[in-house]
């Protein structure tokens, strides 16, 4: 999948071009990606860093606080990072308690508790 791929999901959910991206992609993988996305799109990001490094922890939450922000997710269920911002996200996300954001899952498997939910 392609960075592009992610952003044209999240305007189908939100039809905003403004994006909080959390990824653990190289810098190197993430600017060869931005080259290809058009300059209608705002994209903000915490750069990974190197797993050993203390920052990364402090991106980690950093970037789950920030997802909370956020109106929908677009996400990857095979990740436990992503079914932990999903969660967190349902706790409090855009002003919102209690309720799962819009969500889509790049491979197309939701979580069992989403059955028969359209928030999910």
């Amino acid at each position: 999948l392609t960075l592009q791929n992610y952003l044209d999901k999240a305007w189908e959910l939100q039809k905003t071009r403004n994006i909080f991206l959390m990824t653990d992609a190289t810098p190197k993988w993430l600017d060869n990606q931005m080259r290809n996305v058009s300059k209608d799109w705002n994209i903000y990001t915490l750069r990974s860093v190197h797993r050993q490094n203390s920052k990364q922890g402090l991106n980690f939450f950093a970037s789950v606080a920030l997802a909370r922000k956020c109106g929908a997710l677009v996400g990857n269920w095979f990740s436990g990072v992503s079914m932990l911002v999903h969660e967190s996200m349902c706790f409090a996300h855009a002003n919102k308690m209690g309720e799962c954001p819009p969500t889509w899952d790049v491979g197309n498997v939701h979580p069992p508790y989403c059955a028969g939910k359209e928030e999910c």
